[in-house]
This record gives C-alpha cells, structure tokens and sequence, in this order.
C-alpha cells in the first residue's frame, strides 16, 4: 500500500472505528455503544414511526438525525418525503450528513448526492466532510476518497503531514523508500496529528474511540 492510500485508509478509519450512534455523541450503556433506539429513548423519544417523523423537527439538533437514522434502520421508505424535507430544512453540517445518510440507506439518489456534495465541499469542516466520505464508503462508493486527501492536504508546505502525502504519496509504490528513515521517524507524528485532528473536530467522538481501545491496550500492557 501507498501512503497516499495508508493516510486515507487511516483518517477513514478514525471515522469508522464507532457505530453511527456513537459517532453522534452517544453516551455508554453497559459499557458499549447504545443503539439509535436507546440514544432516542434517552431523548424520551417514542419509537414510533408517526413520534420518528414529528422528531425530524425537533429543536433538538441529535435528535432530528436519531430520528432519520432510526426511520432508515426501520426501513420505513413511506417517510422518505418527511426526511427530505428535513435534509433541506438541517443547517447543522454533521446533522445533515446524517439524514442525508439516512435518506441514502433507504435508496434515494437525493441523499447519495447530498452526501458526495458534502465531501467535496471545500467551505465545510473536515469534520462532515470525512464523515459524509466514509457513508460514501459504506454505500459502496468511492466518490469521496479525493476529498479526503483534499482535506489532509490542506497543510502548510513545511508540515510532516503533507510532505508525507507529496513526497511520497505521489509514486506508484514505494519500493526500497519504504525503509527511509525519515518517512519512518514521521509517520508516528502524522498519526499523532490525525487524533489531534480528530479530536479538534469531534471530541465526544474522539473520547468514545479512547474508551473503545482503552480496554484493548490495557490487556495489550
């Protein structure tokens, strides 16, 4: 593998490593992730389609996107009207890569689009833009992964991480360079950058992933 591809692999990676509900900021239950139902039942939210649909306009920010992906998980196309209008009424960015996610899962083009238009977006934080790339991924399209290099290479030119993406991203495979010495004395900071990154843009996502690995590493110790 590349750089160019490893750096990609990894900043999705970051992104997925959490389910959706954790991704949103959903608090632990019984040391795991909650589902999109419990995060919703938590907001004393019905899991009713009728209570699902009137939550789409819910002042509450988290609780208009639960509510889309909770619809999307039900399968309930006959609200796909209900959350499009939703989509174009969201002005929060990550809430709207959410419903648009939503919309996407229950196999309207509208939110497939809403999701490419985000990552390409070049306005928005990296933030939605990596998340919107990674639902790309899960949709079974690549559409996205120039975005995420966009992202990762808007960095000043004296930075590790874009020269690790220039100077060494830019061959079609790094042969004998693989051992250079400075690539390798890098790489630890560029990873490092990237939590930075992560936790800079979403730190409740950021400190769920630390608890899902904490447990791993102490064993690992």
């Amino acid at each position: 593998m590349n750089s160019r591809a490893f750096v990609v692999a990894v900043a999705l990676g970051l992104v997925s490593m959490l389910p959706v509900s954790a991704q949103i900021g959903a608090v632990p239950v019984n040391g795991r992730g909650p589902t999109l139902a419990e995060r919703l039942q938590q907001h004393n939210i019905a899991l009713t389609t009728s209570a699902l649909v009137a939550a789409l306009r819910s002042s509450d920010t988290e609780v208009r996107e639960l509510a889309a992906l909770k619809l999307a998980e039900d399968g309930a196309k006959e609200t796909i009207p209900s959350i499009e209008e939703a989509l174009t009424a969201e002005t929060a960015p990550r809430a709207k890569v959410n419903i648009a996610f939503a919309l996407a899962q229950l196999g309207n083009q509208r939110g497939t689009s809403a999701l490419a238009g985000t990552c390409h977006n070049a306005a928005l934080k990296p933030g939605p833009r990596l998340l919107a790339a990674q639902y790309m991924l899960d949709l079974s399209s690549n559409a996205c992964l120039t975005a995420v290099l966009d992202v990762l290479q808007s960095r000043d030119e004296d930075d590790a991480s874009y020269r690790f993406l220039n100077a060494y991203s830019h061959r079609e495979v790094i042969e004998e360079q693989q051992h250079d010495l400075t690539l390798l004395a890098e790489t630890p900071q560029i990873l490092s950058d990237l939590l930075d990154f992560m936790a800079a843009e979403d730190k409740r996502h950021y400190d769920e992933m630390v608890k899902a690995i904490t447990p791993v590493a102490e064993k690992a110790s």
